[in-house]
């Protein structure tokens, strides 16, 4: 299994399926995402946040998150901060690679 043109999953049965479900919207879910976080600019956005602000599941945020910041180049990236959890833990505040110009995107 190619993780282009599959999403990330484990090797479980039922990982499988919900990758396999998943793939049809992952690209505008990837664009969903992104633009959030460019919208947000420096501030940046936890996973959790992000899954809150968008109203989806907190794994498919993560998934998406992964597939982003595999391309090449990658489009979002780690912006060295961290930020408290509603669970009380703490969060990678994650940041978009903004768009040069150079690079065109295609989701």
């Amino acid at each position: 299994m190619k993780y282009q043109t599959f999403p990330p999953c484990q090797d479980v049965d039922t990982s499988i399926e919900a990758a396999a479900k998943a793939l049809p919207n992952r690209g505008t879910l990837q664009r969903e995402y992104y633009e959030m976080l460019l919208f947000m600019e420096s501030h940046g956005a936890t996973d959790h946040e992000a899954a809150e602000d968008l109203n989806k599941p907190l794994s498919s945020i993560c998934a998406r998150r992964y597939e982003l910041i595999a391309r090449e180049p990658p489009l979002v990236r780690d912006s060295g901060r961290r930020r408290p959890t509603k669970y009380g833990g703490s969060a990678i505040v994650w940041v978009a690679v903004k768009d040069t110009g150079q690079l065109r995107l295609k989701f």
